[in-house]
């Protein structure tokens, strides 16, 4: 940010809901790409049995948020 005069500061252009949840949603997918990916690793396997329950449950819930902003996005 730099400053215009004094008490005025330039701002980031203001984005629209709309452009800021389909952000959220290429975000959400990259995250949920990487996760599938962690699953399928040694790193994964080393897991405690709980740990990778919680990791399954977490991927599922980032797929159905996934799903909600894209019917978000559809219907705006």
């Amino acid at each position: 940010m730099t400053k215009k005069k004094e008490g005025s500061v330039d701002k980031e252009p203001v984005s629209t809901p709309l452009e800021r949840v389909k952000t959220e949603l290429l975000q959400l997918q990259g995250k949920t790409t990487d996760l599938i990916k962690f699953k399928h690793s040694k790193k994964y396997e080393a897991l405690s049995k709980i740990h990778q329950r919680f990791l399954r449950i977490q991927l599922l819930a980032m797929k159905n948020y996934a799903d909600v902003l894209e019917q978000r996005i559809h219907i705006w």
